[in-house]
């Protein structure tokens, strides 16, 4: 091809006119960008409990548009009392969205009312619940009981009908499961029997010992592990000597074997009922 003299004249003169219809184009495109909404909007929020307690921290996610035709950082803010709590940032690529988690702990008891870019959800803050009251065991019920439910510091006492059982706490005051000490008797044997129960009502462990007094048992192996270790994550359905349960009897001790499954079942209903 051929550039003539009068192809190159009309050049000097579109060109010009060109760059100037870019550099229009391209002011226009800013100041319609500055002008226009934020293109990042929030479409709702979810508040994942309704309830928390004093100490807790309460989680929300929040669905959050890139409405443009380019990625933006978007800025997603929670508000608490017209206080901003909580902020994040997030690119979002062009006409996509993101899920921004945010979070918030209350300072007080109330209702409060969290608030994303309009979008609302209502929070309740509870006081904790009461610790549970210390009780003074003897130390070496105590002990005992530490043994059989590792992690137990504190003690509360529960009274049943007849019977005595106690609950057993961590350090924060969360339910660890029970305990009980009971005496089984056989037809010879005096038995001191003290057990721990999970909070789902199964078996953690026992102790079989001989009662205060008792210096005698016809078959010592029925106070060994081999014996006591079979009652271990057994429920009310199982706790029965074979073959209606799952227990093998202590050879030669099958009264005082009987008697011993029979206290911890009468024990564990007990707990169940109570």
């Amino acid at each position: 091809m051929t550039i003539t003299r009068r192809t190159m004249v009309k050049l000097g003169l579109a060109l010009p006119v060109i760059g100037i219809s870019i550099v229009a184009y391209s002011a226009s495109r800013e100041e319609k960008a500055e002008s226009s909404p934020d293109p990042c909007v929030t479409a709702h929020i979810l508040l994942y409990t309704p309830e928390v307690t004093l100490g807790g921290q309460a989680s929300l996610s929040a669905l959050v548009i890139n409405r443009s035709f380019d990625e933006r950082e978007c800025i997603v803010d929670l508000v608490v009392d017209n206080y901003v709590v909580d902020s994040k940032k997030v690119s979002i690529p062009p006409l996509d969205f993101a899920y921004v988690n945010m979070s918030f702990k209350p300072s007080r008891e109330g209702m409060y009312v969290l608030d994303i870019a309009g979008f609302q959800s209502l929070l309740l803050a509870r006081a904790p619940p009461p610790k549970p009251p210390v009780l003074e065991l003897p130390e070496e019920l105590k002990k005992k009981f530490q043994s059989l439910l590792p992690g137990s510091v504190s003690f509360e006492e529960v009274t049943t009908g007849d019977k005595v059982y106690y609950k057993g706490f961590d350090t924060k005051g969360e339910l660890l499961g029970y305990l009980f000490q009971v005496t089984a008797l056989g037809l010879t044997d005096k038995l001191l029997v003290t057990a721990a129960v999970s909070p789902d009502y199964k078996i953690v462990a026992i102790d079989v010992e001989p009662a205060p007094g008792a210096d005698h048992l016809f078959n010592p192996d029925i106070a060994t592990p081999k014996f006591e270790d079979q009652f271990k994550g057994l429920g009310m359905n199982d706790l029965a000597l074979k073959p209606q349960g799952k227990i093998d009897a202590v050879t030669m001790a099958t009264y005082s074997s009987k008697a011993v499954v029979e206290a911890v079942r009468s024990y564990l209903q007990a707990i169940m009922q109570s």
